[in-house]
């Protein structure tokens, strides 16, 4: 699992897609939804503690330096029923695609479960694989925010990176930050709640 400032995710751990939709009802009430497109991630994130006072130090003297508005990176959380993804040193898009596309051809073989996270190169937009419909083609949600090109690469976890999900999601503190657990007068758990800074 991934790690903030020297602590380890645990769960819970929640990942949620805020996607707003605008719902109407007609006189015979029928439902109908649009949406403008928009979409954030935001996480919820329970790190263990323990006896551990000079970390909990730590993540509140980052939380102070970095307030509700000074955004930063950290670990995107990969759901557990995905596995290490195989994928090639160099993965790219096979052409250029336009902002508004879903799915993606890839410039050689892949394989990666859908509910991975990914992210490319030239934006920091976070992106779940939602489908594969072929071994060298990804959907993904939402759709693109950004125009990419055939150079810029697809990042996602591999082996290499047991301890990090390889896909970084920019944040800012959510404003209901943080709530605390104690177990028999010690602290044992801290959840913080980010929220994906567009």
């Amino acid at each position: 699992m991934p790690s903030f400032l020297g602590f380890d995710y645990v769960t819970p751990l929640e990942i949620i897609s805020n996607e707003p939709r605008f719902i109407t009802e007609s006189q015979n009430l029928r439902r109908f939804s649009s949406r403008t497109g928009a979409q954030r991630w935001e996480v919820r994130i329970s790190f263990t503690t323990g006896k551990n006072t000079s970390g909990f130090s730590k993540l509140q003297s980052h939380y102070l330096q970095k307030g509700l508005e000074t955004s930063f990176n950290i670990s995107m959380p990969q759901h557990l029923y995905t596995s290490e993804p195989v994928v090639p040193v160099t993965f790219t898009p096979d052409t250029d695609y336009v902002a508004g596309v879903n799915t993606i051809g890839t410039d050689t073989f892949t394989s990666i479960d859908v509910g991975r996270f990914i992210t490319f190169s030239n934006h920091t937009k976070v992106y779940m694989v939602v489908d594969t419909p072929t071994t060298s083609s990804i959907v993904i949600s939402p759709p693109l925010v950004k125009a990419i090109t055939d150079t810029d690469t697809i990042n996602t976890a591999t082996s290499t990176t047991e301890n990090d999900s390889g896909v970084k999601l920019k944040v800012v503190y959510e404003n209901t930050n943080e709530s605390y657990t104690y177990t028999n007068g010690i602290m044992q758990q801290i959840k913080k709640q980010f929220i994906e800074d567009l």
